[in-house]
């Protein structure tokens, strides 16, 4: 019942808020303007992640106050919530590639630095014991790594808010199994306030999550990731597959890129997903499909955390799925105009 009512007032208070942003010019927004690497025609402001930002903050002050402060949740609060801040200040005044990467490891540093133990970590069945000082490095990278992906997939009407509410639902179901009751909550106000956003970002658009929304959900499911898998002992590659489209989808673009020896910051119209709209596909049709191939990832992934020994063939489904959907890309997709 908790979990319902905190999806239910996470929807209905991110929807006030944004139908009140959007009813006349704020500072909070900034117009996003159409331009020849993009995938819209009409100028739509952006920084509607703001929202979803306060909205879970706005739970984790709620339970911190029935429950009791800690400095790890705290300092892991700040971590956060910077990075929105600093996709904020990113939409606003564009800052340099060098600023945003060192505030974006110094804030995960700050996140993984007190929320990361020595544990036990769970790959494909095997427990393997990580010393903190071993793991700090590799989790930071997979953190700033998750941070920019989400950010590199916000392109498409509806794609990313799709993809988030189903990670969040499926997240806050894992948590609730495992007696996690906050992180469920959490969860749950999240897809809430996610799907209200979905129902403004839905073509036509009408507000787009700006880096302040897609930096910030990106840092929030990393840390999940890490929390799961440190401290309730779900299996690293779980959340592999629960992320693996945009996992898939951003890694292969970079990967392309740096072969054809493309400029890594330069705006670009070259993901999956990108490429079928290019192809003709609508808004909508492109996240229904991919938003249907995040759901199959959400189900297998669900599938390693209540049967862990099924994890490879898991794995392997997924892969299989990914790779025939990049296949039929490359099938239908027409080069992009450069």
């Amino acid at each position: 019942m908790g979990n319902m009512i905190a999806f239910f007032f996470g929807f209905i208070g991110s929807a006030g808020a944004l139908w009140v942003l959007l009813k006349r010019p704020t500072p909070l927004l900034v117009l996003d303007a159409p331009t020849a690497r993009g995938l819209h025609q009409t100028s739509v402001p952006r920084g509607g992640g703001i929202v979803i930002t306060a909205t879970v903050l706005f739970f984790a002050i709620w339970i911190a106050l029935r429950t009791g402060f800690d400095w790890a949740g705290i300092i892991s609060g700040i971590g956060l919530v910077g990075i929105s801040t600093l996709g904020y200040l990113d939409d606003h005044y564009r800052l340099s590639v060098k600023t945003r990467l060192a505030a974006q490891f110094l804030l995960m540093g700050l996140v993984v630095l007190v929320s990361l133990d020595s544990a036990e970590w769970r790959f494909f069945n095997y427990e393997v014991n990580l010393p903190a000082y071993v793991a700090f490095l590799p989790v930071l990278v997979i953190l700033v790594w998750m941070v920019n992906l989400f950010n590199f997939m916000d392109g498409a009407d509806g794609l990313a808010g799709l993809q988030s509410l189903v990670a969040a639902l499926t997240l806050g179901y894992w948590f609730s199994g495992a007696g996690v009751t906050a992180l469920a909550i959490l969860n749950f106000s999240l897809a809430g306030s996610v799907a209200a956003f979905l129902w403004f970002n839905w073509t036509p658009a009408r507000i787009f999550l700006g880096d302040s929304g897609s930096l910030a959900l990106g840092a929030w499911f990393g840390c999940m990731g890490v929390i799961g898998v440190t401290q309730v002992g779900f299996p690293f590659e779980a959340f592999l597959v629960l992320f693996g489209f945009f996992v898939f989808d951003a890694s292969l673009t970079l990967v392309r890129r740096i072969f054809q020896g493309q400029p890594l910051s330069q705006p670009h119209r070259d993901h999956l997903y990108q490429r079928v709209i290019l192809a003709g596909w609508s808004h909508p049709r492109v996240a229904l499909l991919t938003g249907f191939i995040g759901l199959l990832m959400a189900i297998l992934a669900s599938l390693i955390v209540k049967t862990p020994h099924w994890g490879l063939w898991c794995v392997v489904a997924s892969g299989i799925v990914l790779v025939l959907f990049a296949i039929w890309v490359s099938a239908i997709a027409r080069t992009p105009n450069r």
